[in-house]
């Protein structure tokens, strides 16, 4: 699950790091709140620990993302 404030470019932001990463995303849900924050949850599959850890933390680094998690 991905928290952001809603800002153009940010979903490409976030599949550029997961494709750069080499994940692949199986499924994406996007949703606006109304006080204008994105929430997306994704369903991708990695090779192991290390590399969701390591897009974990390249996510956390895009401006404007306010919450990373696993879910």
């Amino acid at each position: 699950k991905v928290i952001t404030t809603d800002q153009k470019g940010i979903l490409a932001d976030i599949s550029t790091i997961l494709t750069q990463k080499d994940a692949n995303i199986l499924q994406a849900e996007i949703q606006t709140t109304d006080d204008r924050k994105g929430i997306s949850h994704f369903t991708i599959e990695v090779e192991n620990y290390k590399q969701l850890q390591e897009i974990i933390g390249a996510i956390k680094k895009i401006k404007n993302v306010l919450l990373v998690e696993r879910t």
